[in-house]
This record gives structure tokens, sequence and C-alpha cells, in this order.
């Protein structure tokens, strides 16, 4: 079941805070909302994301950006820090040691950004053919069922020999409400 309103909504949600002044504190909410949800409604959120902004993984990158060294840094970062401990020069080791103090949170970053994308891709084909379609409606139908129980009690330590036969059963139909999408390609009544 996706609800495509609040699939709309994150997306939004998603765009604002990585696109303007955001805190690690509004960032952690961000990725803590993306891994929450579903993965049909990650890949709804993605689609949403897609079509209203850039590309949905761009987000965890253009949030490093503005933070500090993108991966191609961090990663030049940890082969300098490989070959300082080689080395036995201090001073270049201190400032490895400080690369590498700044380039690991950016690490962690592109570390949850794969986290989050890797969700999206265990959903088959076939749901995420139904999943890219432009309108997607969330109804609630109702279906009866019969429910039927045993009149006679037994006892709890009695062994039950008995046919169908021989019981007493009593049967009520009842309603159960199942949620369920609708998909399609232009918007549904």
């Amino acid at each position: 079941m996706v609800d495509d309103i609040r699939a709309e909504e994150i997306a939004d949600k998603v765009y604002n805070l990585y696109n303007g002044y955001t805190s690690g504190k509004e960032q952690q909410t961000a990725y803590n909302t993306l891994m929450e949800i579903s993965p049909p409604m990650l890949y709804r959120v993605q689609h949403h994301y897609n079509s209203h902004y850039e590309k949905f993984g761009d987000f965890v990158w253009r949030s490093e950006d503005e933070l500090g060294p993108s991966s191609a840094v961090a990663d030049s970062t940890l082969r300098g820090v490989g070959a300082a401990e080689g080395s036995r020069n201090t001073s270049f080791d201190r400032r490895a040691q400080e690369r590498m103090r700044v380039a690991l949170p950016h690490c962690v970053k592109a570390m949850k950004a794969h986290l989050i994308l890797r969700r999206v891709e265990r959903i088959s084909r076939y749901c995420g053919a139904l999943l890219r379609s432009a309108y997607i409606q969330s109804r609630t139908d109702t279906v009866p069922y019969i429910f039927c129980r045993r009149e006679d009690m037994l006892p709890s330590s009695s062994v039950w020999h008995s046919s169908l036969q021989d019981m007493q059963v009593s049967c009520t139909e009842k309603l159960m409400s199942v949620p369920r999408n609708t998909y399609g390609d232009s918007k549904l009544r």
C-alpha cells in the first residue's frame, strides 16, 4: 500500500532539507524518514523527487558539497592516509589524520545513501512499473468473509476426535476493510 500524497510530501521535504542550509540533525531526520518507510513507498518518493527536481541520489552528494569534500576527495584522503602510514614524517601524519577526521563523516553519508538506494533496487520490475504510474489512488475496499466457531466447548485437555458433522458450529458474515492502490496513466475518479 502506497500513500501517494505522503510520498510527494516526503520528496518535497527531502528536497527542501538538502537544498538550503541544513543542520546535521535535519539531515539525520530526513535519512531516518527514508529508512523507516517501506521500499515501495521509497520508490514512489524517488519517482516524485525525480519528476519535480533532479535525480534522487543527488541529494546526498549535494549535502556533502555544502558541508565538505565529495567522495572523490574523501577517497584521495583515504589513500593519502594509507601512504602516510608508511612514512615517518609526523607532521605529514598529523595532516593525514586531520584529513581523515574531516573525510570520515562524508564517507558515512555515502554509505547511508547507498543503504537508502539499495532498498529501492530490491523492488521487482513489475512493482516498479506500477509505482512509476502517473497517478496512484489509495482506496479502501470492504470485503465480506465468514467467521465460524464451535459452539460446544471442549476442555483444553481433551483430544479432538470428532468429525465436522458431529460439531455444532455457528457462522457469521463479517466485513473487513482492505486498503489498496489503483494505478493509472490519468487521474482516477
